[in-house]
């Protein structure tokens, strides 16, 4: 806790603190205090942005003129601030506690995702209880199965026959939720994956990836009540008929375990989704065919939110939080400003060959030689004015370059809509996005540090 002085605040824009141990002090003086030096000039021009979007809980506005426009042609679904899976409408945005939720589309190619009683699930060594009353699922009602062990020593294990693209990269999740085994695995099967199969064993009582397999990416994901979302992701070796497996795991250093069942040791699952993609996005539940969820699109109008190019020397300045699930070959757009169906203005992270950047596009591009494996979850300034184009990761410079055009390379009046977290004619992010904020000015290297 600190004392603040007063003595010459406003004359030379720094607080003067002490420790509360010294609250005696005289506070008109500034003998044995700390100067901390806040220039006023900055935090005025960094409370001023011409657009200010929270994307906290809604779309609303603090500053800014007229309304965001969102649309996504299916409903979704995402997990609150207190770890409840929700769904949402169609055309209903969504927000977790990182913030507003953007995805491009994806599919769920596994089938009766909440069924594991269904025919079109093989089992093995398991037999099942379904809609289970025992324990609420991740909705909070009673959808979730119960798995219960048979007294063998097969493994333990539902699988659903799937046939795979060779070189494509899939991603396995499912909703696990610990009873009486701590540890549960996700593996693709043998025939599309190499000999040795792909697998991921979690500990679901900790939460924490417990092994992986070589080729094998995994995460894990505390919800609410103790359900855990996990994930496995490898690349296919051939284009085979092979399966998507869920099964109970005794832990240690074997893969597709042979545990002794009772006939009462088990675990409790429900949502299980396939996806051709890197990474897991939100749960898509399915029924008799796979299901898919369309991209979200978010934006708002470019009249008086982004500054007329033209007539503004000071240049621009775009500040925002977000993370991204991780990596996809091409673009993925954080922003993107347009006239007609053009990105004339626009940034995004890429990953085409080896070309990795967090770019900032105006008639040029910066980032040619940054890791964006650090930077897939920051808070990120992207600034031109009309000679300089330069970007800020967590307040620290990660890269500048010169404006080949020379100018700021807008045409006046000609722009029309600012996407945020997508682009029309490029990939979405697939991610969050919060505190997003644009300024009619190219901001200093102090006023980044308190954006």
């Amino acid at each position: 806790t600190y004392t603040v002085g007063q003595s010459t605040l406003a004359s030379d824009s720094a607080f003067y603190v002490c420790l509360v141990s010294h609250a005696n002090q005289n506070p008109t003086t500034t003998s044995g205090y700390w100067k901390v030096n806040v220039p006023l000039g900055a935090i005025g021009n960094i409370n001023a942005p011409l657009l200010d979007m929270p994307l906290k809980n809604s779309l609303a506005m603090k500053a800014g003129i007229g309304s965001a426009t969102f649309t996504r042609a299916s409903t979704a679904t995402y997990i609150d601030r207190y770890g409840v899976l929700k769904t949402a409408a169609i055309d209903e945005p969504r927000f977790e506690k990182e913030g507003y939720l953007n995805e491009g589309a994806s599919t769920n190619l596994l089938t009766y995702s909440e069924q594991f009683d269904n025919v079109i699930w093989n089992k093995s060594g398991v037999t099942i209880s379904a809609n289970t009353t025992d324990v609420l699922d991740p909705y909070g009602t009673n959808l979730a199965d119960k798995f219960i062990t048979t007294a063998s020593t097969t493994q333990k294990l539902i699988y659903q026959a799937y046939t795979f693209a060779s070189g494509t990269t899939y991603t396995s999740s499912c909703f696990v939720k610990y009873k009486d085994i701590p540890y549960f695995e996700i593996n693709f099967g043998i025939d599309a994956f190499a000999d040795t199969g792909r697998g991921a064993i979690f500990d679901i009582v900790n939460g924490t990836v417990h092994l992986t397999e070589t080729g094998v990416s995994a995460t894990i994901k505390a919800l609410g009540n103790g359900w855990f979302r996990c994930s496995a992701t490898a690349t296919a070796d051939a284009s085979i008929l092979s399966a998507a497996t869920f099964q109970g795991n005794s832990g240690g250093t074997t893969f597709r375990s042979q545990i002794v069942g009772d006939g009462i040791i088990g675990w409790y699952s429900f949502g299980a989704q396939l996806e051709a993609l890197p990474f897991a996005t939100s749960y898509i539940p399915t029924v008799a065919s796979a299901v898919t969820r369309s991209a979200d699109y978010l934006s708002v109008t470019r009249a008086n939110n982004f500054p007329d190019a033209q007539s503004n020397v000071d240049g621009f300045s775009i500040a925002f939080y977000y993370d991204i699930k991780g990596l996809l070959a091409g673009n993925q757009y954080l922003w993107a400003l347009r006239v007609a169906t053009t990105d004339v203005v626009c940034g995004y992270i890429t990953n085409i060959g080896s070309i990795r950047n967090i770019c900032v596009n105006a008639y040029g591009t910066i980032g040619n030689s940054i890791s964006i494996t650090e930077y897939l979850s920051n808070r990120l300034v992207q600034i031109q004015s009309n000679t300089l184009m330069t970007e800020y990761a967590d307040g620290i410079i990660i890269d500048s370059d010169s404006n080949p055009s020379g100018t700021l390379g807008i045409t006046t009046n000609t722009l029309s809509i600012l996407y945020i977290g997508t682009s029309v004619v490029g990939s979405p992010m697939y991610g969050h996005i919060s505190n997003f904020r644009i300024y009619d000015k190219a901001l200093t290297a102090t006023e980044v540090a308190l954006v």
